[in-house]
């Protein structure tokens, strides 16, 4: 791992932290009913499921589903995307942004993903989504929680991303849909609800 990746990993949430409290000054003001769609695959298909019942009803965060993603998506501004120079942009842009920009749709379909531990977790907490659809559970990023494993928090890669994606549903107010057929999923789910964490109603769906 090169030295800018290791800077980049130490720093993420702190740097993630800063863009979200400018971010959460917008949020704030417009405060949308959330409608948060996680999993490891099939994200955009729902969200775009979504789109075709809501419409203009609801605001989408096409390719924003990271802590900064979301974020710049809330005070509706491109991410990195080539240059470097454009964090200086993003660093001065969104505190400027976060002071008069605000969506004005009723509902806010924020795809989510869980590439790194506690990246779900940081949105989970900031969002606190009415609505939480988890599609799918497997594999995908699954070299970001090797070192969790490694460590012994988790027994396996499955279970790791498991108690990730679980931190969406743990914070939800209203509605949690999962896939019945995944046993995983169907466990942490019920364990949330046995230990009290979230009221929410849960819908198990079958694909």
């Amino acid at each position: 791992m090169t030295l800018v990746m290791r800077l980049k990993k130490k720093f993420y949430f702190l740097a993630a932290n800063y863009f979200r409290f400018f971010a959460n000054i917008s949020l704030r003001r417009w405060k949308p009913r959330v409608i948060a769609i996680t999993g490891s695959v099939g994200k955009t298909t729902m969200l775009n499921l979504v789109e075709s019942t809501l419409k203009t009803k609801a605001h989408y965060s096409f390719n924003a589903n990271s802590a900064f993603g979301v974020a710049f998506d809330i005070v509706d501004m491109d991410g990195v995307r080539g240059s470097k120079w454009r964090w200086l942009s993003l660093i001065i842009g969104v505190p400027f942004k976060s002071l008069f920009y605000t969506h004005r749709e009723k509902f806010y379909i924020v795809e989510i993903d869980g590439e790194r531990p506690h990246e779900a977790e940081f949105l989970a907490k900031w969002l606190k989504p009415e609505v939480t659809i988890w599609v799918s559970l497997g594999l995908s990023h699954a070299v970001q929680f090797e070192k969790q494993v490694e460590a012994g928090l988790f027994p396996n890669l499955e279970k790791a991303i498991t108690h990730e994606f679980a931190t969406l549903p743990e914070h939800t107010q209203k509605l949690i849909l999962i896939d019945k057929d995944v046993d995983l999923m169907n466990r942490a789910i019920d364990k949330i609800v046995a230990k009290g964490k979230t009221k929410a109603e849960v819908i198990k769906c079958s694909k």
